[in-house]
């Protein structure tokens, strides 16, 4: 076999082995970016925020907690992106209020903040100076969120008290009881870690049917919610109620190695593409 022939052979072989791994690779994108995450999650809002590209952050409303600092996000912004840094604006470490009443609150120097209401494009951190079972809780240590479990007014004080969920950097979601503005009880694990895997987010929205239909709960193995496990006959039948189960969101197993973010509101995929969550089914959570 001569030399020219030897050249022939050996470009043919390379041009089928680069065919063939474009091939390969141009199926598996399609399959990764066009498959499983559009089929569950539909398609993603149009939103760009590099600030928070490899970096823990937190949506909230219409903000974004990254880098102890707060940003404004929906629209788009002058600098081309759907997030602005709000100027002047710092904290240690900020404590998620799963209340429509009460703010989320920022600590700093060991003393608790709100965001205050912008005035005239201006916000600020002010002081949480009043009265409240919520600031004391956000400043014991290790606190990641709070969500309100149940209240009772006491007409003998004329002062509401509370139990709340709260969810710590241990990975356990514990039961705080209050009293006349003070906390009497605050080691009861309600959600272990032990049990559920170690707990990165917890939401419960307090209503008078105090069930797991109100329960979101994200850990290191899964998200757990409430599903319906009679769907086709308590939609069928009028006299069949809806039976629900505290189990894994079978929707959120099938995308969850390409979720870097997710709580009651949105969903952030790892090529940082925004998503309404949509994929829960709440009875009572709006």
């Amino acid at each position: 076999m001569n030399n020219k022939v030897i050249k022939i052979i050996s470009i043919i072989m390379l041009i089928v082995l680069i065919t063939g791994c474009k091939n390969n690779s141009f199926s598996l994108y399609e399959e990764k970016d066009n498959g499983i995450l559009k089929e569950v999650l539909g398609y993603p809002q149009e939103f760009v925020c590099n600030d928070i590209i490899n970096k823990d952050f937190y949506f909230r409303y219409s903000y974004i907690y990254v880098d102890n600092k707060i940003y404004n996000q929906g629209p788009l912004y002058s600098n081309n992106q759907n997030c602005k840094e709000i100027d002047n604006i710092s904290y240690d470490r900020y404590v998620i209020i799963n209340n429509a009443v009460v703010g989320d609150i920022f600590i700093k120097d060991n003393k608790a903040y709100i965001l205050t209401s912008p005035h005239e494009q201006k916000y600020e951190l002010k002081e949480y100076g009043w009265t409240s079972e919520f600031k004391d809780v956000a400043m014991d240590d290790g606190v990641i969120s709070i969500s309100l479990e149940s209240y009772a007014w006491d007409d003998k004080t004329q002062i509401t008290n509370y139990n709340l969920y709260v969810l710590k950097d241990d990975g356990n979601v514990y039961l705080y009881k209050t009293k006349n503005h003070k906390i009497i009880s605050k080691d009861e694990i309600a959600y272990s870690k032990e049990q559920y895997g170690n707990i990165k987010y917890f939401f419960y929205n307090s209503d008078e049917a105090k069930t797991i239909e109100n329960i979101i709960l994200l850990s290191d193995k899964g998200l757990y919610n409430n599903e319906i496990i009679n769907s086709n006959e308590c939609n069928k039948y009028a006299d069949i109620s809806c039976k629900y189960e505290f189990k894994l969101n079978s929707k959120y197993e099938k995308i969850k190695d390409r979720i870097i973010f997710i709580n009651k509101d949105y969903i952030v995929d790892d090529e940082y593409n925004l998503y309404y969550n949509e994929i829960i089914d709440f009875k009572y959570i709006a």
